[in-house]
């Protein structure tokens, strides 16, 4: 009994990560708005500094990122979903199948939570470079930004042990290969 409490506490953390890494995007996308006000806002050499290439660079970056990080998302939890469906169309119940089609996808998951977390980041960071000195400031909203960002690398499983995680599943999915 106690064996299965703790099987089915692991896979709820497996679903969880997929949806960690979609709700990291949100800090992304916050992130990409509170600099880019900012940066249209800011005026210096009397215009705004999103008008200098520096400043461009860093913000098509920090959309770079993020549209990467939905795109994966969308991919992976289209292909969880299509596995869950595969699973109850041959019938296992909802929560089994469930389980089985994340299951499958657990390697994915982990990848989509430490990239995503990772890049929210990168890219909240990359907002204080953009507010300068004032970034620092608990006045600035990035700064928030930048708090919130540091908690997703750690929650649902460190990114250091999401990455042992998947040189474990890259092992194991390797052997199961050969």
């Amino acid at each position: 009994m106690k064996e299965m409490v703790v099987l089915k506490l692991h896979e709820c953390t497996k679903r969880w990560r997929i949806k960690l890494g979609a709700g990291n995007l949100d800090g992304q996308r916050r992130s990409i708005s509170i600099s880019t006000d900012y940066a249209n806002n800011r005026i210096q050499f009397k215009q705004p500094i999103s008008n200098f290439g520096a400043i461009k660079e860093k913000l098509a970056s920090m959309a770079t990122s993020c549209y990467a990080g939905e795109s994966a998302c969308y991919r992976a939890a289209n292909d969880v979903q299509s596995k869950i469906d595969e699973y109850q169309s041959s019938g296992l119940s909802r929560q089994e199948s469930e389980l089985k089609g994340v299951e499958e996808f657990a390697l994915e998951c982990s990848i989509l939570k430490v990239a995503i977390s990772e890049d929210m980041q990168i890219c909240a960071d990359e907002g204080i470079q953009i507010f300068g000195g004032m970034g620092f400031s608990a006045e600035a909203p990035i700064e928030s930004a930048w708090r919130d960002a540091r908690i997703g690398r750690i929650y649902e499983g460190t990114n250091e042990i999401n990455r042992m995680l998947i040189i474990g599943m890259l092992l194991k999915k390797a052997m199961k290969e050969v």
